[in-house]
């Protein structure tokens, strides 16, 4: 094979190829071990989103959800689940959480009930706004594997905003009218100034929260001079869609 080389160099060009063969298999491994590290980076970020949207819906404790945001958190964890499946057969827990996906899921409201549930407490409150913003956060920062295109989420990220902003509403209206007819003004006024900071940061920029910050700001307006609203002043608009 190296009869045109002289033996001396013979046992080099040997070595040599060994040494080229070595590298190319090195960088084969090298290159299946990448390969395997993008997959599995892939199926832990489906895995995470989904889980995202488990949490989202456990935490609602039985708190109901428009239908349309409930069938897709249950989609989106299904496909992501299948995903997950068609890149690791075998990877561990996937069938119980497959499993939950199918059985653990909110109460849903009607197609068009866009409004927030009644909240008669700062913890129900408080679990209900989580719920909504973990849907809102895996909007923003997943892409929909269902039928959501980029356009379709983003109008369900602002009806998803405008429900929590109605929530948020409602809540901080009551607790500070409560603290004002106990004689609390100061407290009163301090939960409408939370409420005017939440609507100002994290609405959405449509009507119906411009709607809700004015009716807020009218709201601090009468406390802050020591008078309560009377009931029409955004009792019977907060829950308007």
């Amino acid at each position: 094979m190296f009869d045109f080389v002289s033996p001396e160099f013979r046992p080099f060009i040997g070595v040599a190829l060994l040494a080229v063969l070595f590298l190319a298999v090195a960088s084969l491994i090298q290159k299946y071990r990448v390969w395997q590290a993008e997959k599995m980076r892939k199926a832990q970020g489906l895995v995470r989103g989904a889980a995202q949207l488990r949490s989202a819906l456990v935490q609602l404790e039985g708190l109901p959800l428009p239908r349309e945001v409930a069938e897709l958190c249950r989609e989106e964890q299904l496909l992501r689940y299948q995903a997950v499946r068609a890149l690791f057969p075998k990877y561990q827990g996937l069938d119980e959480q497959a499993a939950d996906a199918e059985r653990i899921g909110p109460v849903t409201s009607g197609e068009q009930a866009w409004v927030p549930p009644q909240l008669d407490s700062s913890a129900r409150y408080e679990v209900y706004v989580k719920s909504l913003s973990g849907i809102l956060a895996f909007l923003s920062n997943e892409r929909c594997l269902g039928g959501a295109d980029p356009t379709a989420a983003r109008a369900l990220r602002v009806k998803l905003r405008t429900l929590r902003a109605e929530a948020q509403y409602a809540h901080y209206r009551r607790i500070a009218l409560e603290a004002a007819q106990v004689g609390d003004w100061n407290q009163a006024v301090k939960h409408v100034l939370a409420l005017l900071s939440l609507l100002k940061e994290k609405a959405a920029p449509n009507d119906r929260c411009k709607t809700l910050y004015h009716m807020a700001l009218e709201l601090y307006r009468s406390l802050a001079h020591h008078e309560l609203p009377s009931e029409e002043e955004g009792g019977a608009g907060a829950n308007a869609a």
